[in-house]
């Protein structure tokens, strides 16, 4: 990603730059407790490819550790598939975000009474 170093802070700030070391520090903090560096891996390189889609899988992962407080193997789930999800489409992976949060809504109201 960025360095701090790469980036010129004295008079200019350069916003991408900024919102690329927001970007790395939300990756490190989402992926330390992981078990494989393949998560952070994959993060990283998605940030690279399709900033957006990162930056919105790394909200969307800090939201639910913070309400729901989700286990590192949920979490690995979620990035994997929220990352194998964005590289194949190549597009704004915010459907697929809220489609997550539906599902289960959605079964609940085909349960059998």
């Amino acid at each position: 990603m960025v360095d701090l170093e790469d980036c010129n802070l004295s008079r200019d700030i350069n916003f991408d730059c900024l919102t690329d070391l927001s970007l790395d520090r939300n990756i490190e903090s989402i992926t330390k407790s992981l078990s494989r560096p393949y998560f952070n891996t994959a993060l990283k390189r998605l940030a690279k490819s399709n900033p957006d889609n990162a930056k919105l899988i790394c909200d969307y992962i800090l939201i639910e550790q913070t309400e729901s407080n989700i286990k590192d193997s949920t979490k690995e789930s979620k990035i994997k598939i929220l990352v194998w999800l964005s590289n194949f489409h190549k597009e704004n992976i915010l459907s697929v975000v809220l489609l997550l949060n539906l599902l289960p809504l959605s079964k609940s109201f085909y349960k059998d009474t």
